[in-house]
């Protein structure tokens, strides 16, 4: 992720409901409902995130169980679990990164 971090969830927070998160974000606690990010979003290693997650970059190496779509990108990392369609003009998917749902790019 290139852009610094205004907002932070730590590993040991949890949020139920509609997230917006106007800034960057950092995602390492639990999340259930939605969130709309107006920037990036990153699920950390520890990250669980129940809720579709709507932002310009996506990068997700923890669990999210959701749709995304990015204005810019997703990327999943090696540890990443995602049950969920993605959307986004470009997608990267790292070798052990596991996806059950589709993939629309473009």
């Amino acid at each position: 992720m290139v852009e610094e971090l205004d907002i932070a969830l730590g590993p040991h927070m949890s949020f139920e409901g509609l997230l917006v998160l106007p800034k960057p974000a950092r995602i390492d606690g639990r999340i259930a409902g939605a969130v709309m990010a107006g920037a990036s979003v990153w699920v950390g290693a520890t990250g669980v995130v129940e809720a579709d997650l709507e932002a310009d970059t996506i990068m997700v190496e923890g669990s999210v169980h959701g749709d995304l779509r990015a204005r810019t990108s997703i990327e999943l990392g090696p540890e990443a679990v995602v049950s969920g369609d993605l959307t986004g003009p470009r997608i990267v998917v790292a070798d052990g990164a596991c996806v059950n749902g589709r993939c629309k790019v473009g």
